[in-house]
């Protein structure tokens, strides 16, 4: 596997999330919202999240695209 410093950091605090919430997903991404948001105000950015077709919650199946175009 290639790692590099950045992705052992990731990984390294990655381990230390879910370690600190007993790894309950849940707790997880609660967590990991939380300190999202503190880092929106800290550093004052705001997440611009991808338009994805068939919306962010479309059910597998429904439709599939590739490359912006709609395959069955």
């Amino acid at each position: 596997m290639i790692t590099t410093p950045l992705l052992e950091e990731k990984d390294r605090v990655q381990r230390e999330l879910a370690q600190s919430v007993d790894y309950d997903v849940d707790r997880y991404f609660a967590q990991v919202h939380q300190l999202f948001k503190e880092m929106q105000v800290q550093y004052g950015f705001v997440p611009q999240y991808a338009d994805l077709p068939g919306g962010p919650l479309s059910a597998v199946g429904e439709e599939t695209f590739s490359g912006g175009e709609k395959v069955s």
